[in-house]
C-alpha cells in the first residue's frame, strides 16, 4: 500500500471534501460543492439516472464521471450514505435523497424504469421539516 496505491481522480482541478462509502455505491463532495459516485449501480443508487456500473473499466473516472444533478443552482453541502441510499444538504438548505430501485425482498431483481431515466432524479423533490 502506501506509495503503491493509486489515488482516485475525481475532476481535474479539484478536490475532495468528504467521501462516503456504504454498501455498492462511493460518493465524493468536491471543493465546489459537486457529488460524484461511483461503483456497483445495478438499481440506480449512483444517482445518474441510468444501471451503468462507473469505475470499474479505464476512462469512467475524473473529467468523464458526471456529478449528480440535485438541482439548477444548487451545491451541495454535505452527505450522508447508507445501505442503497445517498441524501445530500444543499446550500438552500433543503436536503435530497436518491436509492437503489430494487427492494431486498423482490422477486425480481430488475430495476424500475426510474433507474433508466435521468430526469427522474433531476425532479427529486427537497424534504420539508
Amino acid at each position: 500500500m502506501g506509495d503503491n496505491l493509486a489515488a482516485i481522480p475525481l475532476r481535474t482541478g479539484r478536490t475532495a471534501l468528504a467521501i462516503t462509502a456504504g454498501g455498492a455505491p462511493t460518493c465524493a463532495l468536491l471543493d465546489d460543492h459537486t457529488v460524484k459516485c461511483w461503483g456497483w449501480n445495478l438499481g440506480g443508487q449512483l444517482g445518474l439516472g441510468d444501471v451503468v456500473n462507473r469505475g470499474d473499466q479505464p476512462g469512467e473516472m475524473s473529467d468523464a464521471l458526471p456529478a449528480v444533478a440535485v438541482g439548477t443552482g444548487r451545491t451541495v453541502t454535505s452527505l450522508a450514505q447508507g445501505p442503497g441510499h445517498t441524501c445530500v444538504l444543499l446550500d438552500d438548505p433543503s436536503i435530497k435523497c436518491w436509492a437503489t430501485t430494487i427492494r431486498a425482498n423482490s422477486a425480481s431483481a430488475t430495476p424500475s424504469a426510474e433507474a433508466a431515466a435521468p430526469s427522474a432524479w433531476r425532479r427529486l423533490s427537497a424534504v420539508s421539516f
